[in-house]
């Protein structure tokens, strides 16, 4: 399967202003507590809000399901699992979710405010990294995501684009939006990023933590790819090149990682 830039969905717009269509608007108060700032993403799933709350005095994100998405109660549903599933994951690395309210007759789900750049983003502006950076950068998101498994839960959306840095320095593992448990194995439930999924994501398959792992390989690869990530031209090649029977893994630090993770 090679893999296109159309295969590549991100809701990582940040700073974007609110158009039509939008479910709130800046300045807007939702129930005496949320003061709406900005939209930070959109996806399939929903809009993404910064908020101040005006309770705990802190900066917040607001993730609000899309009417227009959800005709039944199964999208709700699939935002409470969510809510579930990531208050049971306690790690500096990984976006605290804090809890779901339920305003104005709107259903929202509250969570930590990561102020940084997405690694794509990172990648793109100062092109490939010194091994010493990359080691750190890797290594804290991949401890996100071993608390992640250690919690019984499968993230399946694993990305540079739902891998943030803020200015500490600290890596965040982001977006539960379709984690789901390891024993819910559920086939015909095809979801996530196709250019990340994993052979058996992409049929539809039952998954576990090996399918985040095989995404997590080819993270680690445009991490240290010696031609950088300027473009999407340059993402397909490494792509095309990690879809390979046997892979084609480009020389790097982490060779024989990555060869194992996408195996």
């Amino acid at each position: 399967m090679v893999r296109t830039t159309e295969d590549l969905r991100t809701a990582t717009f940040e700073g974007e202003v609110a158009g039509p269509g939008s479910t709130f608007v800046p300045g807007q108060i939702l129930g005496e507590r949320y003061r709406i700032e900005s939209v930070l993403g959109r996806g399939g799933m929903g809009e993404v809000w910064q908020a101040y709350d005006l309770k705990l005095r802190v900066d917040v994100a607001l993730k609000a399901l899309l009417r227009d998405s959800s005709s039944d109660e199964a999208s709700f549903e699939l935002m409470r699992r969510e809510v579930r599933s990531a208050r049971e994951v306690i790690s500096p690395n990984v976006c605290r979710i804090f809890d779901l309210v339920e305003v104005d007759g709107h259903e929202l789900v509250s969570m930590e405010y990561v102020d940084g750049e997405t690694l794509l983003s990172l990648l793109r502006s100062r092109g490939p990294l010194e091994p010493r950076e990359a080691g750190k950068i890797a290594a804290q998101f991949l401890a996100g995501l071993e608390a992640i498994h250690q919690a019984g839960l499968v993230h399946r959306d694993v990305k540079p684009e739902n891998i943030m840095i803020t200015r500490a320095g600290r890596v965040v593992l982001m977006d539960f939006g379709i984690a789901t448990r390891k024993a819910d194995g559920v086939s015909g439930l095809r979801v996530g990023t196709p250019a990340y999924m994993s052979p058996e994501q992409a049929r539809g398959e039952p998954v576990d933590a090996r399918t985040d792992v095989y995404a997590a390989g080819l993270v680690l690869a445009e991490l240290t790819c010696a031609e950088g990530l300027s473009d999407d031209s340059t993402r397909q090649t490494l792509w095309k090149a990690l879809r390979h029977d046997p892979p084609a893994i480009p020389e790097g630090p982490w060779r024989r990682i990555v060869t194992r993770a996408v195996a």
